[in-house]
């Protein structure tokens, strides 16, 4: 047929097009994935500075949230904000080790971390003993960016 590629064209054209959707798609995820990171690094960076309104931010504002830590579980974004406001009155801190994290993309703009975490948490005055944690938390991707959907350590017991 007059103006047709040959077959062998077609071929080489879509293989070309289906590799640079591949690559696309494969940059995209990664930008998602550092955008997660960086989320999740502002949401320990608040948390470490006891800097409830910065949390608030990051947590999405619906009552599905879920929290849980050493087995201090809290219901919904209020439920998460009265956590931290009786924490913070004594010591809490977090450091994540985020060089053996496992990311997972559970769905469209929605994003599972299982990570290491170690959590110290204590009255204020006492040095408070950090934990080690491993910790799954998801983030959803909204209209005000990347919030905290759910947190919860497990495979320790409470002291």
């Amino acid at each position: 047929m007059p103006g047709s590629a040959p077959a062998g064209l077609k071929v080489v054209r879509t293989v070309v097009l289906l590799s640079l959707a591949i690559f696309l798609c494969a940059h995209a995820r990664a930008d998602e994935q550092a955008q997660v990171a960086a989320a999740f690094q502002r949401f320990i960076e608040a948390a470490n500075a006891h800097d409830l309104d910065a949390i608030d931010a990051l947590v999405l504002d619906s009552p599905q949230v879920a929290w849980s830590v050493n087995y201090t579980d809290a219901q919904g974004h209020e439920g998460v904000m009265r956590y931290f406001k009786r924490v913070f009155d004594g010591n809490w801190a977090a450091k994540p080790d985020l060089s053996r994290a496992e990311w997972t993309e559970s769905g469209r703009h929605l994003w599972v971390l299982r990570l290491s975490i170690a959590i110290a948490e204590g009255p204020l005055g006492r040095t408070a003993e950090p934990i080690d944690f491993d910790a799954l938390q998801s983030w959803i991707l909204t209209a005000n960016g990347w919030k905290l959907v759910a947190f919860v350590t497990f495979g320790k017991p409470a002291p």
